[in-house]
C-alpha cells in the first residue's frame, strides 16, 4: 500500500471515528429529549385530567364523560409538548431549557391553552367545557409543570456533571489574549459545558505582511482540522478591536463545520447586556443599546406608581401632618430639605424630603450624612431608621419626576465626584430615579465615601435598568417594607 493511500486511510478511520463520537453524542441528546417530552406530556395529561376530576366532583357530586376529559387531556398534552418543541425547548443542554426554562414553559402552556379554546369554539366543545374546569386545569397544569421542570433541570445538570449526557463541546480562540484568556473561559461555561481545546493564535512576531498571513491561515487550517475531528458544538472568538480581519478570516474558515459560531469582542461586553440582530434598512446590524422601556413599559410602570403614589398619600396625609409638626417642634428651619439631584437623562430635579438635620449655612461645602453625624437632629434619626423621611417624594413621583421604584437619585455633587472614575454612572439615569431600589434593598444605602461603595451601588443600579419588569418593581417594594437588608445603614 502506498504512503499516500495510507495517510488517506488514517484521515478516514479519524473521520469515522469523529464521526461516530459526534453521532453518539446526538444521540445521546435526542434520547434525553424524547425521555422529556414524554415525562412533560404525561404530566400534563395527568395533571389535566385530574384537574378534571377534583371540579368535577367537588362542584356535581360526580363525575361523567371520562372518556371524553381523556381526549381533552391528551390533546393539551400534545398541543404543549409541540409548542415545546417549536420553541426548541427540549435539548436538554441548550440555553433556552436552562437559563430561562420556566418562563418558556408558562408561555408553552398558554399557547396549548389558547389553541385548544380555539378548536372548542371552532367545534361547539363549549357544553362540556366549563369555566370552572378550566380554570382547575390551568392551575393544576401550571404547578406540576413548574415542579417537573425544575427537578428535571437539576437532574440535567448532574447527569453532564458526571457524564451521562454528553455535555457541549466548546472551543475557544482567542488573538493575544494570554494573560485574560483563563479569566475569560470561566465565565465562558456553565455547569454543564466543557471547554475541549483554546487556542491563542498570536502572529504579531512576523515582520511582513505575506509572512503573517501564511502563519495565519496555517494556523486556523489546523484549528479547524482539528475541530473537524472532535466533538465540537461551539466555538468562541475572542477578539479585540485591532483584529477584526483575522476574525472574517476565522469565521469564513469554520463556516464549513457544522456547528455554532460566536463572537466575543472585548471591550464590547459591557455594552451587550441587551444586544440583539435587527434589520436596518437592508443590513443585518447589531442593536446594543435601547430604550429601557417600550411605550408600554411606560404606560404600566406609570400606572404601577399612580396605583401605590395616590393611595400612599392618603393614607399616610396624617403621619406626614404629625412628622412636620414634630420636626418644628424638634429644631429650627423648614420641615422640608429641597435638594436638586440628577434626574431622568440627567435632568435636574428638586427632591423632597423631611429635614432630619439642622438648618447649615449656604456656603458649607457638601458632605455626606455619616454614623453618628452631629448634624442629624433628634426627630431626625428616628425618621431616617424608619425611612419615612422619604415619604415627601410620593409627590415628586405624583409630578412625574420620580418612579416608586428606580436607582436612587444622588446629589448632583456626589454624582460629580465619581463621575470620571465609575464608567457608564450616568446610564442609571436611562430611567427615572426612584424613592426605592434595587440596591438599597440590598443594603447599600448610607455614605458612599469610597469609589468602591460607590461601584458597587451603581452595579446594582444597572443591573435593574438592564432587567427591569413590573415584577421586579413589586419584588422590590416589598423587600422595601420586609427586608432587613431595605434598613441596614440607615443613619
Amino acid at each position: 500500500m502506498s504512503a499516500e493511500r495510507k495517510l488517506r486511510k488514517i484521515e478516514g478511520e479519524k473521520l469515522s471515528s469523529a464521526g461516530r463520537i459526534r453521532n453518539s453524542t446526538k444521540n445521546s441528546r435526542m434520547y434525553w429529549m424524547t425521555l422529556v417530552a414524554f415525562i412533560e406530556f404525561s404530566v400534563i395529561f395527568v395533571a389535566t385530567y385530574i384537574a378534571s376530576v377534583v371540579y368535577h366532583i367537588s362542584a356535581y357530586g360526580k363525575f361523567s364523560q371520562a372518556n371524553l376529559y381523556l381526549a381533552f387531556s391528551f390533546v393539551l398534552g400534545a398541543f404543549y409538548v409541540l409548542a415545546c418543541l417549536i420553541d426548541n425547548q427540549y435539548d436538554p443542554l441548550g440555553e433556552k431549557w436552562r437559563k430561562d426554562g420556566i418562563s418558556r414553559a408558562m408561555v408553552a402552556i398558554i399557547s396549548a391553552f389558547s389553541i385548544f379554546l380555539s378548536l372548542a369554539f371552532v367545534f361547539e366543545w363549549g357544553h362540556y367545557l366549563s369555566r370552572g374546569t378550566l380554570l382547575m386545569q390551568l392551575v393544576f397544569v401550571t404547578v406540576a409543570i413548574i415542579f417537573v421542570r425544575v427537578i428535571l433541570v437539576q437532574r440535567f445538570e448532574r447527569a453532564a456533571q458526571s457524564g451521562q449526557l454528553q455535555s457541549l463541546g466548546i472551543v475557544v480562540i482567542s488573538f493575544a489574549m494570554t494573560d485574560h484568556l483563563a479569566n475569560y473561559i470561566s465565565k465562558l461555561c456553565s455547569t454543564s459545558d466543557r471547554i475541549v481545546r483554546s487556542y491563542d493564535i498570536n502572529v504579531s512576531r512576523f515582520d511582513s505582511e505575506k509572512s503573517r498571513n501564511r502563519a495565519m491561515a496555517e494556523k486556523i487550517k489546523q484549528i479547524r482540522n482539528e475541530c473537524r475531528n472532535s466533538d465540537i458544538d461551539l466555538v468562541v472568538v475572542i477578539y479585540e478591536a485591532m483584529n477584526r480581519t483575522d476574525v472574517v478570516k476565522v469565521v469564513e474558515a469554520f463556516y464549513e463545520l457544522p456547528l455554532r459560531i460566536r463572537l466575543l469582542p472585548i471591550g464590547m461586553t459591557p455594552f451587550m447586556q441587551r444586544s440583539r440582530v435587527v434589520e436596518t434598512g437592508q443590513f443585518p446590524t447589531l442593536e446594543i443599546s435601547t430604550q429601557p422601556f417600550s411605550l408600554f413599559d411606560h404606560f404600566l410602570k406609570r400606572t404601577f406608581d399612580l396605583a401605590v403614589t395616590i393611595p400612599a398619600l392618603v393614607l399616610f396625609s396624617p403621619l406626614l401632618l404629625l412628622v412636620a409638626i414634630a420636626i418644628k417642634l424638634d429644631s429650627f428651619g423648614s420641615v422640608l430639605f429641597r435638594q436638586i439631584r440628577h434626574g431622568l437623562n440627567n435632568e435636574p430635579i428638586e427632591v423632597l424630603k423631611f429635614r432630619t438635620m439642622k438648618m447649615k449655612k449656604s456656603q458649607e461645602k457638601f458632605q455626606q450624612t455619616m454614623k453618628d453625624d452631629p448634624r442629624v437632629t433628634r426627630i431626625g434619626r428616628l425618621l431616617r431608621r424608619t425611612n419615612i423621611d422619604e415619604l415627601p417624594q410620593l409627590v415628586n413621583v405624583l409630578r412625574g419626576e420620580m418612579s416608586i421604584v428606580g436607582p436612587r437619585p444622588h446629589a448632583t455633587v456626589h454624582n460629580d465626584m465619581y463621575a470620571n472614575q465609575i464608567k457608564m454612572m450616568y446610564r442609571r439615569h436611562n430611567v427615572k430615579p426612584g424613592i426605592t431600589g434595587w440596591a438599597q434593598v440590598n443594603g447599600l444605602r448610607g455614605a458612599t465615601d469610597t469609589c468602591d461603595k460607590m461601584r458597587r451601588r451603581i452595579e446594582y443600579d444597572l443591573y435593574y435598568v438592564d432587567h427591569w419588569s413590573i415584577f421586579f418593581d413589586i419584588k422590590i417594594l416589598l423587600m422595601t417594607i420586609l427586608s432587613k437588608k431595605a434598613y441596614m445603614n440607615a443613619f
